[in-house]
């Protein structure tokens, strides 16, 4: 990310972000408390309050896109197992979504562990799952793969999406790209989360790929060196 682009972002989301967390108070208050509102205003408001949480996290992504690229936070390394800390991020993504969400995990590595810093670990697994989230039909599960590939672990996050183009993939990860942007408008996407992934993903001494094909799906997956502790 260029510097004054950074900077840039940075600064908007910081001093947007404060005066519509306020407004956002507010405005569940009013809905707390609002015996004298028609059923017609509440839905409105509940609505209202609907886009202001994705506004606020939209811009809470922002700030950690900064922050991941100018490295202000180095990663607090230390040895975790890799299939305790998907299974937190898979209760993460549960609780944060009114629908139900299938997840599924295959592995056998219940001990397999990574030097990573916990919650960046995290917040990639988050951000991978959300992104197939929003890409998959309703009712389909996400899959995620957990294998050793020589002396490295691989966590693939796999969807049954409408999948990505071959000449798109080097783009994918960049900031604000987005493969379909008519389609990312219906969905929600914003060209963010990807590229907080990688950030991460690389800060910490990993690597981050895509396996796509168009109407087969996508799978992102990340790569650890495997602990000595495993």
């Amino acid at each position: 990310m260029e510097l004054q682009q950074k900077h840039l972002i940075s600064n908007i989301s910081h001093e947007l972000r404060t005066p519509l967390t306020l407004i956002y108070g507010y405005m569940q208050s009013v809905l707390r408390r609002g015996d004298n509102l028609t059923a017609q205003q509440q839905e409105a408001l509940k609505i209202a309050i609907a886009e202001m949480e994705q506004t606020i996290g939209l811009l809470k992504k922002m700030l950690d896109a900064a922050r991941a690229s100018d490295g202000i936070e180095p990663p607090h390394m230390e040895t975790l197992l890799v299939k305790a800390e998907v299974d937190k991020a898979i209760k993460t993504i549960q609780t944060q979504h009114t629908r139900t969400i299938q997840i599924q995990t295959e592995s056998r590595l219940e001990f397999a562990a990574i030097a990573a810093d916990r919650y960046q670990l995290r917040q990639i697994l988050i951000e991978l799952m959300e992104n197939a989230i929003r890409y998959s039909p309703p009712d389909t599960p996400i899959v995620i793969k957990l294998n050793k590939i020589a002396d490295r672990m691989a966590i693939g996050i796999c969807d049954q999406g409408c999948g990505i183009p071959e000449e798109e993939h080097s783009q994918i990860f960049e900031l604000f790209y987005r493969v379909d942007r008519s389609r990312a408008r219906t969905t929600g996407g914003a060209g963010i989360g990807l590229a907080i992934a990688k950030e991460l993903t690389e800060a910490m001494g990993g690597t981050i790929g895509l396996q796509s094909q168009q109407g087969k799906g996508s799978t992102f997956t990340v790569m650890f060196p495997i602990s000595s502790a495993s």
